[in-house]
């Protein structure tokens, strides 16, 4: 079942127009591993804002690996639009969590079915949307994967140019709390049992070379992805 939680709008002037960005948080499939493992999971009635003719809609997810090779993300469908995937990053080792970031042109409609898939079977997935208004293409895709034992941050340096909007996206097999640093955190959650994920962005109006850490409070494997996009 959905909800969603507007968090309000974020602009930011850069490349002659303005970018305007709508963050909704999702509530994910709280499935466990075993019977709960799919190769498709459905997300109906996401909130993805205003439709506008100059719409891209954003999305951020994680999931729990349900093999030993790791995840492998498939397709995305937002709205019925194949999305294109910018970026995907995966522990290849059982009991992994990966994290991927897709966009896609949706003009039309104020809700979204989210549609992925993948190859083989995986569980407990979560996203979080971001509807922009304005041009933008992919300017980075910077991912991490932590094997260490203990609370290791994953560390990100992303190129970021003026008007630059940046997500993070992180999940982790072992935490369901996390510390971030110079992003909005959006959230952290509890997906199922310990595994959680926690999403977040941020504007720049100036171009900037920051440094984002995502910190969770358990251990284990975590995997994390940030992505920048410019406008176009």
């Amino acid at each position: 079942m959905m909800s969603n939680w507007p968090l309000g709008i974020i602009s930011s002037a850069g490349g002659g127009h303005i970018i305007e960005a709508t963050f909704t948080a999702n509530p994910s499939f709280g499935y466990s591993s075993g019977a709960d493992e799919r190769t498709q999971f459905t997300f109906s009635n996401a909130a993805i804002g205003t439709a506008t003719d100059d719409r891209v809609v954003i999305v951020t997810i994680g999931v729990a690996a349900g093999t030993a090779a790791g995840v492998t993300f498939g397709a995305m469908t937002i709205g019925g639009v194949t999305a294109t995937k910018h970026g995907s990053t995966a522990d290849n080792h059982s009991g992994s969590a990966g994290v991927a970031v897709y966009s896609a042109s949706v003009p039309n409609g104020t809700t979204a079915t989210i549609v992925i898939n993948f190859p083989a079977k995986n569980h407990s997935p979560g996203l979080a949307v971001y509807s922009t208004v304005g041009p933008i293409s992919l300017h980075e895709a910077v991912k991490l994967d932590s094997h260490t034992s203990g609370s290791a941050a994953l560390s990100f340096s992303p190129d970021v140019p003026a008007g630059g909007f940046v997500v993070e996206h992180s999940y982790s097999h072992a935490s369901s709390t996390y510390t971030t640093t110079e992003v909005t955190e959006h959230y952290d959650r509890v997906i199922v049992s310990n595994r959680g994920d926690t999403a977040g962005s941020k504007h720049y109006t100036s171009s900037a070379s920051p440094t984002i850490n995502v910190t969770p409070s358990g251990s284990g494997a975590t995997s994390g992805i940030v992505a920048v996009f410019a406008p176009a």
